[in-house]
């Protein structure tokens, strides 16, 4: 994503995190990027498949993505971001878990639920600053 970003996130304002954390700033679930964030994501990279069988809507039109901007590129995007400075951040696993699940939920992605649970599970075990 390019610099100068901006986009909210309810399931960050309920965390109520606020600060800036090198790339990106957070304030009452507004997340503003100073600097591009190149990421993968599994779940962004099977987007076309997805689409393809039927599972998944076509998303918003981009030049990035064969088959438009995956629905799950916000969760994608904050879920990165909170792992990448979770030594920095007051956050914990389950709450990155959690808020990722929200953000799929949010925009009816299929099975967010399950999709949340294994995202949640392949997150790193150590380095968090826990609340």
């Amino acid at each position: 994503m390019k610099a100068g970003l901006a986009l909210h996130s309810s399931s960050l304002s309920a965390l109520d995190l606020s600060g800036d954390y090198g790339a990106f700033r957070i304030e009452c679930g507004e997340v503003f990027l100073h600097h591009g964030v190149a990421w993968r994501s599994l779940l962004m990279g099977t987007h076309g498949l997805l689409v393809f069988l039927g599972l998944s809507s076509l998303g918003k039109s981009s030049l990035n993505f064969q088959y438009g901007e995956p629905w799950c590129y916000k969760a994608s995007l904050i879920r990165h971001l909170l792992v990448e400075n979770r030594a920095i951040m007051p956050v914990s696993r389950r709450q990155v878990a959690t808020v990722f699940t929200e953000e799929l939920r949010l925009v009816r992605f299929p099975l967010a639920r399950a999709v949340g649970f294994l995202a949640g599970v392949l997150l790193p075990r150590h380095g968090w600053k826990v609340p």
